[in-house]
């Protein structure tokens, strides 16, 4: 009997976030640039990799993502882009973590506008190394891939809002029809009357 209340439920619920998702919410684009590091500086002159070598490397890379999202750092970043942009403003956008516990980690920036997030990623990849170098000896970095302009938004689009909102109405109606029966009170049958008295 509640099925056409829990339809309406789930009817406003996806139409609310779709209007919400569609006028209020601004897409963001995430570029992304990955970094190999080494635990050798001159690498030219290593003969072959240990394990003992991907070890050192696996643990620097927590180091380097600690110096990437260094003020010092993102500075020369903010002047490299030729934005009108801060280093903390940067920092905002900014977040870097390993490849699955290897070597490589990715630095990735979220912004509003696909060029800027570009832009800002591959002066990290330009600035990033040579600051690394300076700072931790015996050490180098490699650019695996410089960032593309990002073409998909990642934040969530209409479509799937709608869906998050249908969702959240059918649980809202499902909410209101328990509430519903648990406090109803009212005597329906003859089974609520053997219950309320053994009267014939």
């Amino acid at each position: 009997r509640k099925i056409w209340m829990i339809i309406f439920c789930i009817a406003v619920g996806a139409v609310l976030l779709y209007v919400y998702s569609s006028n209020f919410v601004t897409p963001k684009y995430k570029a992304t640039v990955s970094i190999y590091v080494n635990n050798n500086a001159n690498t030219s002159t290593v003969s072959g990799i240990t394990s003992s070598d991907l070890s050192t490397s696996q643990k620097l890379v927590k180091t380097y993502v600690n110096m990437i999202k260094s003020y010092t750092v993102l500075e020369k970043v903010a002047e490299t882009t030729g934005l009108e942009i801060t280093p903390l403003e940067i920092r905002d956008m900014l977040s870097a973590e390993s490849v699955e516990n290897t070597e490589m980690f990715n630095v990735e920036i979220t912004n509003t506008d696909p060029m800027k997030a570009m832009i800002i990623a591959n002066a990290v990849a330009q600035v990033a190394p040579a600051e690394i170098a300076n700072f931790v000896e015996g050490s180098s970095t490699k650019i695996i891939d410089y960032a593309r302009l990002p073409e998909e938004p990642v934040s969530m689009g209409t479509v799937k809002m709608a869906v998050l909102g249908a969702g959240a109405g059918l649980m809202v109606a499902i909410g209101i029809v328990i509430a519903q029966v648990m406090l109803d009170i009212r005597v329906k049958g003859e089974e609520d009357l053997k219950r309320i008295s053994p009267a014939p």
